[in-house]
C-alpha cells in the first residue's frame, strides 16, 4: 500500500465516523473522487455507491466515470454513467435532481457520448441548469473539433438562458453561457465576440463583471493579451459601479478582477485593485494579495 492509499484509507475511516449524514456524504464523495484519480476503481465505486445522499452519490459516480474516460476505460465509464443517471433521476427534490443531471450530462459529453449528453441536458427541468449543461456539452464539442454542432448547441443554451423570467437567475445563466463560450473560444475564434456580447448583456452588475473577467482570462490563456487587458478594464469598471448596498458583491468582483490581472502579469494594476477593496472585507483583500503574490512567484520561477 502506497502512502497516498494509506492516507485515503484513514480518510475513509474518519468519513464513515461522521455523525451528520450530509457531511458524511460530502466527505465520502471527495474520497471516492480521490480514489478514482488514484486508479483505485473498485474502491472508488464501492465508496460512491455507499453514499446515502442521492445527489452526492450521482456526482461521485459521474466523477469516477470521468476518471475512467481519462484512463481509456470507455466501456466501464459508460456503465458507471448509466448508474449515475439512474440515481440522478430518482432524486425527489427538483433542484437537486436538476443539478445531478447537469453533472451527468457534462460527464457524458467528456466521454464523447454526445446524443446521450444532449438528451440528458435537455431533460433538465431547471432552466438555469439546463442552459449550463448545454453550454458544457457545446464546450466539449468544440474541444473535440465539432465546431458546427457546438455552435448550434450554444445557441440552444443561449435561448434557454434568455427565456428565464427572473432577472437574477437569467444573469447567472447568461454568465455560464458566456464563460463556456470564452473557454471554447480558445479553439474557435468566432466565439469570442459572442462571449463578449453575452457577457455585456447581463443585467446584474456582479455577474456581468465576473463574466467579463472569465472572458478576459480565457483570452489571456489564448495569447490575446491586449484584448484581455481591454476586457479586464471593462470588468473593473463594472465592478466599481456595483451599488454600495451590495458591498460584499463589490468586494468579491474586485478580488476576482485583481486575480485575473495578476494572472495576466499586470502586477501594478492588480495591486491597485486589491488595495482598493474596503478594509471591512479584509478577507477578500488578503485573498487577492495572496493570489497576486503566487502569480508573481510563478512568474519568477519560470524566469529562472
Amino acid at each position: 500500500m502506497t502512502d497516498a492509499q494509506w492516507v485515503l484509507e484513514q480518510a475513509l475511516q474518519v468519513a464513515r465516523s461522521i455523525w451528520d449524514a450530509g457531511d458524511r456524504s460530502l466527505a465520502l464523495r471527495s474520497i471516492a473522487e480521490a480514489m478514482a484519480k488514484a486508479g483505485k476503481w473498485e474502491q472508488a465505486l464501492q465508496v460512491a455507491r455507499s453514499i446515502e445522499d442521492e445527489e452526492k452519490r450521482s456526482f461521485a459516480l459521474s466523477s469516477v466515470a470521468e476518471a475512467m474516460v481519462k484512463a481509456g476505460m470507455k466501456e466501464e465509464a459508460q456503465r458507471v454513467l448509466q448508474q449515475a443517471l439512474q440515481v440522478a433521476r430518482s432524486i425527489w427534490f427538483a433542484v437537486m435532481r436538476s443539478e445531478a443531471l447537469r453533472s451527468v450530462a457534462e460527464a457524458m459529453a467528456k466521454a464523447g457520448k454526445w446524443e446521450q449528453a444532449l438528451q440528458v441536458a435537455r431533460s433538465i427541468e431547471d432552466e438555469w441548469r439546463r442552459s449550463w449543461a448545454l453550454s458544457s456539452v457545446a464546450e466539449a464539442m468544440v474541444k473535440a473539433g465539432m465546431k458546427e454542432e457546438a455552435q448550434r448547441v450554444f445557441q440552444q443554451a443561449l435561448q434557454v438562458a434568455r427565456s428565464i423570467e427572473d432577472e437574477w437567475r437569467r444573469s447567472w445563466a447568461l454568465r455560464s453561457v458566456a464563460e463556456a463560450m470564452a473557454e471554447a473560444g480558445m479553439r474557435e475564434q468566432a466565439l469570442w465576440e459572442q462571449a463578449l456580447q453575452v457577457a455585456r448583456s447581463i443585467w446584474d452588475a456582479t455577474d456581468r463583471s465576473l463574466a467579463l473577467r472569465s472572458v478576459a482570462e480565457a483570452m489571456a490563456k489564448a495569447g490575446m493579451k491586449e484584448e484581455a487587458q481591454r476586457v479586464l478594464q471593462q470588468a473593473l469598471q463594472v465592478a466599481r459601479s456595483i451599488w454600495i448596498w451590495f458591498a460584499l458583491k463589490r468586494s468579491v468582483a474586485l478580488r476576482l478582477v485583481a486575480e485575473a490581472m495578476a494572472k495576466a502579469g499586470k502586477w501594478e494594476q492588480a495591486l491597485q485593485v486589491a488595495r482598493s477593496i474596503w478594509i471591512w472585507f479584509a478577507g477578500d483583500r488578503s485573498s487577492a494579495l495572496v493570489s497576486i503574490a503566487l502569480a508573481m512567484l510563478e512568474k519568477e520561477g519560470k524566469g529562472r
